[in-house]
């Protein structure tokens, strides 16, 4: 079973979204083997999953599972002053996207 090729435009929209430079071999190659890994998954397509109920997450990690309730945590002054650069009472990263901020 062979699925639609991963493109050459998919990896190069995938790498300007990471930031990353990829030479022509490393976009021919991802393409080779995403296309490769898209069509290992498309097995799935023909296994009979009839009675199989659906996962609600990909993680068996007890803590991800976890009641979602408030905790003590660190004192805002404590925790901003293990940050390297602070402002406005918040942790101060570079800026890595486009317009106002």
């Amino acid at each position: 079973m062979s699925s639609l090729p991963i493109t050459r435009e998919q990896i190069l929209r995938v790498a300007e979204l990471s930031r990353i430079a990829l030479t022509e071999e490393e976009i021919e190659q991802y393409a080779r083997e995403l296309t490769h890994f898209v069509d290992m998954l498309s097995v799935l397509d023909t296994i009979d999953k009839d009675g199989v109920p659906p996962t609600v997450t990909l993680t068996f990690d007890p803590i991800a599972q976890r009641d979602d309730k408030l905790e003590p945590s660190l004192p805002r002054d404590e925790a901003l002053a293990m940050g390297p650069v602070t402002s406005d009472g918040g942790f101060a990263v570079p800026k890595i996207l486009g317009g106002e901020g």
